[in-house]
């Protein structure tokens, strides 16, 4: 439902990208496969994923600038 609701909107505020990566980051390793693998389908079709969450789903950032170590 955290990753419905931040695909909804095609622009976060910076607090908003990191209260979504802090809590998609805690919660990825918690949850089963099937939750995982529906997270990871919403996210791979959103264009302003956050590169950290990405590579904790298995994901590859779409663009090189996107990719950076501190998102």
């Amino acid at each position: 439902m955290l990753t419905d609701l931040y695909v909804q909107a095609s622009a976060h505020s910076g607090d908003e990208e990191r209260q979504f990566v802090e809590l998609t980051s805690r919660l990825i390793d918690q949850v089963d496969d099937a939750t995982r693998a529906a997270v990871r389908a919403r996210l791979a079709i959103y264009p302003a994923r956050r590169p950290k969450v990405l590579r904790k789903l298995g994901l590859k950032p779409s663009s090189p600038e996107s990719a950076c170590a501190a998102c």
